[in-house]
């Protein structure tokens, strides 16, 4: 055979590997539906893996295009040495060659990206795998910190690769006209060192949140090569004693291009009470450029380049009213009206 019947022949194989790629068997199909439908729960259960033994029948080929849609990229890797270094199987970036029939294990993990979900689909053994746990939890109280221990696991099968992260945020929760909305009060963000299979480690923090109210507290840790793990815990802190409360409007001025009105408090030891008090008269926080004890600066854009005073809000605090005084009423018995004495 010549130089050119053997690349004749080369190129009619590979046009019958493609031909193949494009159109599955039934038996194909059904190995196809079946990743896809792991792939669409790995999707909803984001950073975790699942775990699928695939039977592969001989001549099956697939692209990550087969599984590719508007809002998932996929792609393979192989990560079991009997069975990347084999005969049986090749697996590429983003495709998959059967030569034999195969029966192995596969494992889908997808991670949110930007716009889109990343996935992959490991053939041969599990991967690194992050898992994220709260061990002990002590709510903040006014005026003190909440302190939180967690742990972080990897719980697959292979070593990690890259140097883990974790961030822990505190968000206090607000009713808006746009619905329930989450306002970060804290957050801290560290790298911990590489994990093997079935180690851990355990993070301590201290967290301040500032004001009463419903909050959440948020956990993610996450590894290029280990997925994604998640915690949350929710808390209130309650209402304590105070005096501080919204006043009325101070003057209205044009800075540095913006409309500038004073709403001011009475009665607050810190600027996050008059804030908050504000905020729960109908004030937008994303409105509020500065706030002190005494006062806040709400901010919006001119008008034509003027300021105009906003509406005068309805004020939380009233002046004290001297009573009337009502002396106690003396009451009179039946016996001290026949004694002619009186009993109060």
């Amino acid at each position: 055979m010549n130089v050119f019947q053997i690349t004749v022949t080369a190129i009619i194989a590979i046009a019958i590997l493609a031909i193949g790629i494009m159109f599955f068997s039934p038996n194909q199909e059904d190995t196809v539906k079946k990743m896809n439908t792991a792939l669409d729960y790995a999707e909803i259960n984001e950073g975790k893996y699942y775990k699928l033994e695939l039977s592969l029948p001989q001549n099956f080929a697939a692209k990550g295009t087969h599984f590719d849609t508007e809002n998932r990229n996929v792609r393979f890797e192989c990560n079991a040495v009997n069975i990347c270094n084999s005969e049986k199987i090749f697996v590429e970036d983003r495709k998959i060659i059967v030569k034999e029939q195969a029966l192995v294990d596969a494992y889908f993990r997808c991670k949110h990206k930007d716009t889109i979900n990343d996935c992959t689909i490991y053939i041969g053994e599990s991967p690194a795998q992050l898992e994220t746990e709260i061990l002990s939890f002590n709510k903040p109280e006014m005026g003190s910190l909440g302190t939180i221990s967690f742990e972080i696991k990897n719980a697959g099968g292979k070593f990690l690769q890259y140097n883990p992260t974790y961030t822990a945020e505190v968000f206090i929760k607000r009713n808006t006209t746009r619905g329930e909305e989450l306002s970060l009060r804290d957050s801290i963000t560290k790298e911990i060192d590489v994990l093997e299979p079935g180690e851990s480690v355990t993070v301590g923090w201290q967290f301040s949140a500032g004001s009463s109210g419903k909050y959440i507290l948020k956990i993610t840790a996450d590894a290029e090569d280990a997925g994604r793990a998640f915690a949350e815990q929710e808390f209130e802190i309650a209402q304590g004693p105070t005096t501080c409360r919204t006043y009325e409007l101070g003057k209205t001025f044009l800075d540095q291009g913006m409309c500038k009105t004073e709403y001011l408090c009475i009665g607050c030891e810190y600027g996050y009470e008059c804030k908050l008090a504000w905020e729960k008269n109908g004030i937008l926080e994303e409105e509020i450029a500065e706030s002190y004890p005494e006062k806040i600066y709400v901010q919006v854009l001119p008008i034509n380049g003027s300021c105009f005073a906003p509406k005068e809000p309805e004020p939380n605090y009233t002046e004290p009213v001297d009573e009337p005084y009502n002396p106690p009423m003396t009451v009179l018995s039946e016996d001290s009206i026949t004694n002619g004495t009186l009993t109060q």
